[in-house]
């Protein structure tokens, strides 16, 4: 797992191998940061890899090391966000699937909606009609009740908006950039659903989807990252010229022009 988050926040084609653990007043020994596209036995001046997202031989990286490795209950769905994340360019449905589910695993707040008591009533008085009327009908009684349980349940758009709600403080996201965001993610979910259950909205044609899912998977990776490192101590001061040009971070510039693109094909039109 430590490999997986170093790898993370070292940027596109950096990896580790191998970490091991000291004391400070051990000897430590050297050690190599590869990237993935190496030549080994020539100079390639050419090799690409990305900047990291910060400084790790900064004061401040071993709290958030820690902060980050404290929150052991999202254990699976980093694993989730690696598998996607490490896809590097390529992109398909099955990765937007990925990237938007990771937010129906994550831990932490509670799942239900706060309803009126007056709501939770009748719906518990539904409950017992649906177990009452249907109780010949297996099959369409637990389907209704299912359906009754879930709309009680946040949807997969409100819980990712509840993750884009942790980035509002740190990255300064003014209302008009908190908005194009929240307008990515609603066609986002929406396109996770037509490849899900073939649901299309009807002005988000398959096409659309396809055109627009690494615009999709880019915004939900971002947002499922930042707010992980926000909360484990991450800062706006923390950027630099290099960390800049990171995949995550380079992500921030684009999402008004993303949002604009998408707002002119849609004509507007809302999810």
């Amino acid at each position: 797992m430590a490999t997986k988050f170093f790898r993370f926040i070292g940027g596109h084609g950096v990896f580790f191998k191998d970490l091991t653990l000291k004391k400070s007043e051990d000897n430590h020994a050297c050690f190599n940061v590869l990237h993935d596209n190496y030549d080994w036995g020539e100079i390639n001046d050419d090799s690409y890899y990305d900047c990291p997202l910060f400084d790790v031989t900064r004061e401040y990286f071993p709290s958030i090391l820690k902060s980050w490795f404290d929150k052991s209950d999202r254990e699976n769905v980093r694993y989730s966000f690696y598998s996607s994340y490490f896809q590097g360019s390529s992109y398909s449905s099955d990765r937007l699937i990925t990237a938007a589910n990771m937010f129906d695993i994550f831990p932490g707040k509670a799942l239900k909606k706060a309803l009126p008591n007056e709501a939770e009533g009748l719906l518990a008085s539904l409950r017992n009609q649906v177990k009452e009327d249907f109780s010949s009908f297996k099959e369409l009684k637990e389907s209704l009740l299912f359906s009754i349980g879930a709309l009680t349940k946040k949807t997969l758009k409100e819980r990712i908006l509840e993750r884009l709600d942790v980035l509002k403080p740190a990255l300064d996201l003014n209302k008009s950039t908190y908005e194009d965001l929240e307008y990515i993610v609603g066609f986002a979910v929406k396109c996770r659903n037509f490849y899900v259950h073939g649901t299309e909205h009807k002005k988000l044609t398959p096409n659309l989807c396809f055109e627009f899912q690494s615009a999709f998977v880019d915004a939900l990776e971002f947002i499922y990252a930042m707010s992980e490192l926000v909360e484990s101590g991450w800062h706006p001061k923390f950027k630099d010229h290099l960390s800049s040009h990171n995949k995550i971070l380079r992500f921030e510039r684009e999402i008004s022009p993303v949002s604009s693109q998408l707002r002119a094909v849609l004509g507007g039109q809302s999810a």
